[in-house]
C-alpha cells in the first residue's frame, strides 16, 4: 500500500507541475493576444478613418461633376488647386475625371497628369482598373485597388475610384479617381504600429497595399500564436489587416529550462509507470484471455465455431445458431454443417483438407435452414496450433451473405439492363450478338442486326420536356419487345437508339419485312400528358456471319441507320460497302472538323449588304468557310456534321468573336455611316445554354456596339411561342443585338409566331428572287412578304440578287436592301475592305 501511495503522490506532483506550467503559459499567451488585439483594433480604426478621408475628397470631386454636365478643364484645374491635394494627401499623385464604359474608359482630365494614360486614350494599360470601375459602378461606392502594368505584370500605384451618377436620373456620368503612391498610402498609421509589431494591409484581390516597416518589400508574417487577421470593410469588399506581435512587445512565457525539466520528469514518470505496469498486465492477461474470447464471441456479428481435430464442435456462439436456424447447444459435439448440399459438401471437405495442411480457407455455400428457407453463408477457417506448432483444431467463422448476394445480383442487373426501359443495355446486347455469331459459326447460320434510331425525339424534348421524351422512349421499347419474333433480342443501345439481334434469319426479305413492320409500329402516335405525339424510326440492317467481329457488325448497322436518317427518316437501309466508305469519310470529316479551329483552318468570307437603289454598303453577312488542306470544303458538306455532333457550338462562338472583331475594325476605319455584320446562328446553338453569354463576351472583347450585330435565325426555330427558345432570343435582344429571319418563306412559320418573337428583319430567300423577273407568282409572293413586313415593322433584305433585271423588280416592289453576286460574292476580309472604303 505504501508503494502504491508513493506512486500516487508522484503522479499527483507531476500532474500539478503540468497544470501549473500550462496555466503559466496560458496566462502569458492571453496577455500577448490581448495586447495584439488592442493594438490591431486601434490601427484598424485609424486606417478606416484615413480611407474615409480619401473618399471624402472623391465625394467632393463627384459633387462637382454631378452638379454640372459641362465641367471645363480650367474649372477642374481650379478645383484641384483649391483642395490642396498634396497638403491634404501627401501620398496622392493626381486626381482625375474618367468617362466611358469600364473596358474602354478614358481619362478626360487629370491634375497633375501623373501615371495616367494620355488624355482621350483608354486606361486599359493599368491592369485591374477596368474591373475596379465596373465594381464601383455596380456597388455605387468607392473602390480601392492596386494596379499593375499589363506588359510586365509588375504591381504599380494604388487607384481609388468613385462613380458619379446624374442626380436627375439613374444614368452613370463617369468616375472620379485618385492615383496614390503605394509606399505612401496609410504609411503614417502603419509605421506607428511598428513599435508593437508588424502589419500588412491586403486588398480583396490579395494584393499587399501598405506595410508597417521601412523596407522596400513587405515583411513576412509567420502564422504563430501571436498573429491575427482582421477583416475591414474599407472600399470594394473585405480587406484583411494581418498583424503580428513583435518580440520586444511580448511578455516572456517562460524559459527553456523549466519546460525541459518538466518534459523529462513526465517522460521518466511514464517510463517507470510502464515498467511497473508491464508485469501486472502480463499476469492479468493470462487470467483474462479466456474471458475476453468468450466476451468477443458473444458480441461478435459473425458466427464462431471451434472444432477439435475430429471435426466436432467444441464451442459455438449464439450467432452461429441464429445464422443456421438452430440452437447453439444442439451443435456441440456434432459435425457443424450436416445440412450442406452434396456439391457444397465436397467443397467443404476440400477446405478442411487444406486446413489440415495449415492453410486458411474460404468457402461460400447456399445452406437450407430448418424453417424451409435458404441462406447464402460465407465461411472462413483457420487452424489453431499448440505452442509446439502442431494443429489442435480449427476456428470457423460464418457470416450471412444473403444480402450481399442480392446486392451483387442487383448490380449485375443494373450493369446489363437499361434502368429506364428494362431492356438489355449495350454490354448485354454485344454479349448476345457475340453468342449468336459464335453459334452461327458452328451451325452455319446467319444473324441480322437492326440498328434503330427514333427520329425527331429532340423536337419532342425541346417542345414538351424530357419527361415526355422519356415516355416516348418507354413506349417504343414496349412496342419493339412485343413486335419481335421468339428468340430475337432487343435492347437500348444509347439515348434514343435501339438494337435488335435476330438469330437464324432466312434472308434479306425476311429481315426487311420485320424492319418495315417495326417502322410502322413505332410510327403510331403515343399518348403523353393528353397529347398524341408521333415519331418515326430510321433502321439500318447489317448481317453477321461466321468469324465476323460483333463490333464491326454493329458499326455497319449504325452506318446503314445513318444513311436512312439522311434520306429523311422513317425508312430502312441495308448496309453495303459504299455505305461503309461513306461512314469512314464522315468519321474522318468529324475528326478533322474537331481540330479545325485549333489548326486555324476556319475563315470567314463576307458578302456585302447594299442599300437600294444607291448600292451603298450597309454591312456584311459573315459566312463560314473551311480550308481543309488544299481543299475548300463546301459549307453544306460540313455544317450539317457540325450541327449533328454539337461542334457547331464552339465553332459558332469562334465565328461570333471573329465577325465582331472585324466589324469593329471596319467601323473604326470607315468614314461613312456605321457598318453592321450579320452572323448565322443555328438551331443547335439556340437550344444549347450559354449563347447570350457568348454574344455578350464577343461584343465586350471586340468593342463593337451591340446594334451593329445581327443574328440570323431560321424558321425551324419557331415551333411555338414561349419556351426556352423564346427566352434565349429575348435575352439576346435585351443586349441590344438585332435578330433577323433568314431564308424567309421556305419554312413553316406562321404570322402568330413572327409576332411572338423579337425579330426586326426578314431576309427573302433566294429561291423567290431567282425567277422574280419571269414569274408573276413570285412577284406577288415577294410583294406579300414586303407588305406583311411593313405591317409588323420589320426590315426586308433580298438574297441571291444576280441580275440587273432582278434588282429593278425588287426596287419597284419596295425592297430597300439586298445582297447577291450582282454586287459581290462572299470574299475574304481583305477583299471586302474595298466595299468599306467605297
Amino acid at each position: 500500500m505504501a508503494s502504491k501511495g508513493i506512486w500516487l503522490a508522484l503522479a499527483a506532483g507531476i500532474a500539478a507541475s503540468v497544470l501549473g506550467s500550462l496555466a503559466w503559459r496560458d496566462s502569458a499567451r492571453d496577455q500577448n493576444s490581448e495586447r495584439l488585439a488592442q493594438a490591431a483594433g486601434e490601427l484598424a480604426q485609424r486606417l478606416s478613418a484615413d480611407v474615409r478621408r480619401h473618399d471624402q475628397l472623391l465625394l467632393g470631386a463627384a459633387g462637382l461633376f454631378a452638379g454640372s454636365y459641362h465641367v471645363t478643364r480650367d474649372e477642374f484645374s481650379a478645383y484641384a488647386a483649391a483642395v490642396e491635394l498634396k497638403r491634404r494627401l501627401p501620398e496622392a499623385r493626381s486626381i482625375a475625371w474618367i468617362r466611358g464604359r469600364p473596358a474602354s474608359a478614358r481619362v478626360v482630365y487629370a491634375e497633375p497628369h501623373t501615371g495616367w494614360s494620355e488624355p482621350g486614350r483608354p486606361v486599359g494599360r493599368l491592369g485591374g482598373l477596368a474591373g475596379a470601375l465596373a465594381r464601383s459602378r455596380d456597388q455605387e461606392r468607392a473602390v480601392l485597388i492596386r494596379t499593375y502594368d499589363r506588359r510586365t505584370g509588375k504591381p504599380g500605384d494604388l487607384a481609388m475610384v468613385r462613380p458619379v451618377r446624374d442626380p436627375r436620373g439613374d444614368g452613370l456620368i463617369g468616375w472620379v479617381a485618385l492615383k496614390l503612391r503605394t509606399r505612401g498610402f496609410l504609411a503614417e498609421d502603419m509605421r506607428a504600429f511598428a513599435a508593437t509589431g508588424r502589419a500588412l494591409l491586403v486588398s480583396p484581390a490579395g494584393q499587399t497595399v501598405s506595410w508597417s516597416t521601412m523596407r522596400p518589400r513587405p515583411p513576412v508574417i509567420d502564422r504563430d500564436e501571436f498573429t491575427r487577421e482582421d477583416r475591414l470593410d474599407l472600399t470594394g469588399g473585405p480587406w484583411v489587416l494581418r498583424s503580428s506581435l513583435g518580440g520586444s512587445a511580448r511578455d516572456p512565457a517562460g524559459n527553456v529550462g523549466p519546460t525541459l525539466t518538466l518534459v523529462l520528469g513526465v517522460m521518466l514518470s511514464v517510463v517507470l509507470f510502464l515498467l511497473l505496469s508491464l508485469a501486472r498486465v502480463r499476469a492479468r492477461a493470462v487470467r483474462e484471455t479466456d474471458e475476453q474470447f468468450r466476451t468477443l464471441a458473444v458480441s461478435s456479428p459473425v458466427g464462431i465455431c471451434l472444432l477439435n481435430d475430429a471435426e466436432e464442435a467444441v464451442y459455438v456462439n449464439d450467432r452461429w445458431g441464429e445464422i443456421h436456424g438452430i440452437a447453439a447447444a444442439d451443435a456441440l459435439g456434432k459435425e457443424p454443417l450436416p445440412q450442406l448440399q452434396p456439391s457444397d459438401r465436397v467443397a467443404w471437405q476440400a477446405a478442411v483438407e487444406r486446413g489440415r495442411q495449415g492453410e486458411e480457407t474460404a468457402l461460400e455455400c447456399r445452406v437450407p435452414r430448418p424453417d424451409g428457407g435458404d441462406r447464402w453463408i460465407s465461411y472462413r477457417g483457420a487452424p489453431m496450433r499448440h505452442r509446439g506448432g502442431e494443429i489442435r483444431g480449427w476456428v470457423v467463422t460464418a457470416a450471412d451473405a444473403t444480402g450481399q448476394k442480392a446486392y451483387e445480383t442487383e448490380l449485375r442487373r443494373r450493369a446489363l439492363y437499361d434502368e429506364q426501359t428494362g431492356l438489355p443495355n449495350r454490354a448485354l446486347l454485344t454479349e448476345q450478338l457475340s453468342r449468336a455469331l459464335a453459334a452461327g459459326t458452328r451451325e452455319g447460320r446467319v444473324s441480322a442486326v437492326l440498328f434503330i434510331d427514333l427520329d425527331r425525339l429532340k423536337l419532342v424534348n425541346d417542345s414538351y420536356g424530357h419527361a415526355a421524351g422519356d415516355e416516348v422512349i418507354r413506349a417504343a421499347a414496349r412496342r419493339l419487345d412485343q413486335s419481335l419474333r421468339p428468340g430475337d433480342t432487343v435492347g437500348r443501345f444509347a439515348g434514343d437508339e435501339f438494337v435488335v439481334v435476330c438469330e437464324n434469319v432466312d434472308g434479306e426479305a425476311d429481315v426487311l419485312r420485320l424492319a418495315e413492320r417495326l417502322v410502322a409500329d413505332l410510327g403510331e402516335p403515343v399518348s403523353v400528358g393528353g397529347r398524341r405525339l408521333s415519331v418515326t424510326a430510321s433502321i439500318g440492317i447489317a448481317f453477321g456471319r461466321s468469324g465476323d467481329d460483333p463490333a464491326a457488325v454493329l458499326r455497319d448497322a449504325d452506318a446503314a441507320r445513318h444513311q436512312a436518317k439522311l434520306a429523311g427518316g422513317g425508312g430502312v437501309k441495308l448496309f453495303d460497302a459504299l455505305l461503309n466508305l461513306a461512314a469512314h469519310e464522315r468519321l474522318e470529316l468529324e475528326a478533322d472538323l474537331r481540330e479545325a479551329v485549333a489548326r486555324d483552318e476556319l475563315e470567314l468570307h463576307y458578302q456585302p449588304i447594299v442599300e437600294l437603289p444607291s448600292r451603298r454598303t450597309l454591312g456584311f453577312e459573315a459566312l463560314l468557310r473551311w480550308r481543309r488542306g488544299d481543299e475548300l470544303v463546301r459549307p453544306d458538306a460540313f455544317i450539317p456534321v457540325a450541327e449533328e455532333t454539337g461542334q457547331i457550338v464552339p465553332i459558332g462562338r469562334w465565328v461570333l468573336g471573329e465577325a465582331c472583331e472585324q466589324a469593329a475594325r471596319w467601323n473604326a476605319e470607315h468614314d461613312g455611316g456605321p457598318l453592321c455584320v450579320s452572323v448565322n446562328v443555328s438551331a443547335r446553338q439556340i437550344t444549347e445554354p450559354g449563347l447570350p453569354e457568348a454574344v455578350s463576351a464577343a461584343l465586350a472583347a471586340s468593342g463593337l456596339e451591340p446594334e451593329r450585330l445581327l443574328l440570323e435565325i431560321t424558321e425551324s426555330l419557331l415551333v411555338e411561342p414561349g419556351g426556352e427558345t423564346l427566352a434565349t432570343l429575348e435575352r439576346i435582344r435585351r443586349l441590344g443585338v438585332r435578330l433577323s429571319m433568314d431564308d424567309f418563306g421556305t419554312g413553316w412559320s406562321s404570322l402568330s409566331y413572327l409576332k411572338s418573337f423579337p425579330i426586326e428583319e426578314l431576309k427573302i430567300d433566294r429561291a423567290f428572287v431567282t425567277d422574280l423577273a419571269g414569274s408573276s407568282e413570285d412577284c406577288e409572293l415577294v410583294a406579300a412578304i414586303i407588305a406583311m413586313a411593313n405591317a409588323l415593322g420589320f426590315g426586308v433584305v433580298a438574297e441571291g440578287v444576280e441580275t440587273e433585271e432582278q434588282l429593278q423588280t425588287l426596287v419597284d416592289l419596295g425592297v430597300t436592301q439586298a445582297q447577291g453576286y450582282l454586287f459581290s460574292p462572299p470574299v475574304p476580309a481583305s477583299e471586302a475592305a474595298v466595299f468599306v472604303a467605297a
